[in-house]
């Protein structure tokens, strides 16, 4: 069976790899990925550094997926909108 499995992260290094490797423990003999969703601006430095070193033991087995917002929030106004859950990621 495939699997995919989406973690979003920031801060949170450690954990993550904690978590990663029991994801794959825990679905020994499925056809396994992880995508991580990290932030462009707000992902810590330990927490890339920990993405690496997944990368590294698990190969393409792990996608990183940088988000970056299109648009920042404003505010509804008289001929206007403010930002839609579409507008957010490219």
């Amino acid at each position: 069976m495939r699997v995919t499995v989406v973690l979003p992260t920031l801060d949170e290094g450690p954990l993550l790899t904690e978590t990663v490797r029991a994801v794959f423990e825990k679905l020994q003999g499925h056809d396994l990925r992880v995508v991580i969703a990290a932030s462009a601006r707000l992902t810590t430095r330990e927490t890339r550094t920990a993405i690496a070193e997944l990368v590294a033991r698990y190969g393409n087995k792990i996608e990183l997926k940088n988000l970056r917002r299109a648009m920042t929030w404003r505010p509804p106004h008289a001929g206007g909108r403010g930002l839609r859950s579409t507008d957010t990621i490219r």
